[in-house]
């Protein structure tokens, strides 16, 4: 489970098994969550973040790379990438832009 604010609302989303549930406000105290579906594709570990510099949050999952269109719509890429093993999404080479590490492979995010 990932956490991030996938449609720029102030409020903190899930990112669950392959469901987006928004964070819909509290009432009595209990956060409500709206599921807007399921995303389909590879499963295993989630990575959230602007990955293409659009700033907005994108994910990925599995090997399969999920971009937000700012409302929390997400389309497949269609990029795969290789995950085995660890991850990390930082600006490693300090050029200002976050880059991913995923498995022992370096990707750059570039706007």
């Amino acid at each position: 489970m990932r956490s991030a604010d996938f449609n720029a609302d102030g409020l903190s989303d899930l990112l669950l098994d392959g469901q987006i549930l928004l964070h819909n406000g509290v009432d009595f105290g209990v956060p409500s969550f709206i599921e807007v579906g399921p995303v389909h594709g590879s499963s295993g570990y989630h990575l959230v973040g602007d990955l293409d510099g659009d700033f907005d949050i994108d994910f990925i999952r599995g090997g399969d790379v999920f971009l937000n269109d700012g409302l929390a719509n997400f389309s497949q890429s269609g990029d795969t990438l290789d995950v085995d093993g660890y991850s990390f999404f930082e600006d490693l080479d300090q050029d200002g832009f976050k880059d991913i590490l995923l498995g022992g492979n370096l990707y750059e995010v570039k706007p």
